[in-house]
């Protein structure tokens, strides 16, 4: 995705603010490619299994790794260096962040889906990734997402961005579907499993089934193909500034959702 010029977005890798009348570099991207392996000034341990293509429709997708409690400090590391985009999700055991579990966290680097289960415990290292103001967050439906993990890890997201909201101020005609599924076949030419019974299984299950796990990492591995394409249709309609200020709005939402209040933009 593309650096707004100024507030919570920021170019990646201190390249610094966009130039007036220049339209600013993608977020996620280097010299405006996607990345496809881990940078050369980036300092990765050997036995870190983390190149591949950064979530992008086409590049080739490593295996998915399965971690328990929280992410590792290598990938947690990796991520903090590269500051570049990253694609999250959750699974849930329902949709009341109120009452049901926060089961998994799913995120793409650099082509792998890493999925961390067993969230009983507040994660340091992802609770700390959601609250950096320096690494982009891109979910699809971000409100859901944020509230679970708000919720239940005491943590204020910063610098978040949504697919779904960014297909809503793209797409108004009433008809227009705003899911992932029919966003990435109209886009990209992807057609995901979104089979409910996938959906609604038993993401607390310590063995994943292969459908599972294939559905967690889909759901975040071409985010950032997709917003690539709905942010440029934004821009042409002028409606790119509009999307980020929404998505700045997002964490205060959050927040006063979490806190009980009414609608308060309401009369």
């Amino acid at each position: 995705m593309r650096a707004a010029r100024g507030g919570a977005w920021q170019w990646q890798r201190g390249r610094g603010a966009g130039v007036s009348g220049v339209r600013p570099l993608s977020l996620g991207v280097a010299d405006g490619k996607v990345l496809s392996s881990v940078p050369s000034d980036i300092t990765v341990a050997a036995d870190t299994p983390l190149v591949g293509g950064l979530g992008a429709a086409g590049l080739g997708v490593r295996p998915t790794r399965l971690l328990q409690g929280d992410l590792d400090v290598e990938t947690y590391d990796l991520i903090r260096q590269a500051k570049a985009l990253l694609p999250w999700d959750t699974e849930t055991s329902g949709l009341d962040w109120q009452t049901e579990k926060l089961s998994i966290v799913q995120v793409a680097v650099f082509g792998q889906p890493v999925i961390v289960q067993n969230l009983e415990k507040r994660p340091p290292l992802l609770a700390a990734l959601l609250e950096d103001p320096e690494i982009l967050k891109l979910f699809h439906y971000a409100m859901f997402d944020l509230r679970f993990m708000a919720h239940n890890w005491d943590v204020r997201p910063r610098n978040v961005a949504c697919t779904k909201i960014m297909s809503k101020l793209l797409h108004t005609e009433e008809d227009a579907s705003h899911s992932l599924g029919p966003l990435l076949e109209r886009y990209l030419g992807i057609t995901l499993d979104k089979d409910p019974a996938v959906r609604v299984s038993n993401w607390d299950a310590p063995d994943l089934t292969p459908r599972q796990l294939e559905y967690a990492g889909n759901d975040v591995l071409h985010l950032p193909a997709l917003a690539e394409k709905l942010e440029d249709g934004l821009y042409d309609k002028g409606r790119w500034g509009l999307a980020t200020r929404c998505f700045e709005h997002l964490p205060t939402r959050v927040e006063l959702e979490l806190a009980g209040f009414p609608d308060v933009f309401t009369y």
